[in-house]
């Protein structure tokens, strides 16, 4: 597994657009351990959380992208979550 994480969030979107949930969190999860700025990663992870009935493990991790500036996650964030 690459240890790159804009090609782990990459091959995330891959699996969540062909609507593998489990697939796509097991890559934006190893995106997200490893702690590198990566364009709007909290927005799709929490994205595919949310997706999965995992409301308050999406708005933790949208929450956590609006203080990294992930314009994704803050409009998730203010829409999903109070």
């Amino acid at each position: 597994m690459p240890d790159n994480g804009y090609a782990l969030r990459n091959l995330g979107l891959y699996y969540f657009k062909k609507n593998d949930l489990d697939k796509s969190l097991e890559y934006f999860d190893k995106a997200l351990e490893l702690a590198q700025p990566v364009e709007l990663l909290h927005g799709y992870a929490g994205e595919t959380y949310f997706k999965m009935g995992k409301n308050v493990k999406a708005c933790e991790i949208w929450k956590t992208g609006i203080v990294l500036k992930d314009s994704l996650a803050e409009s998730h964030y203010k829409a999903q979550c109070r």
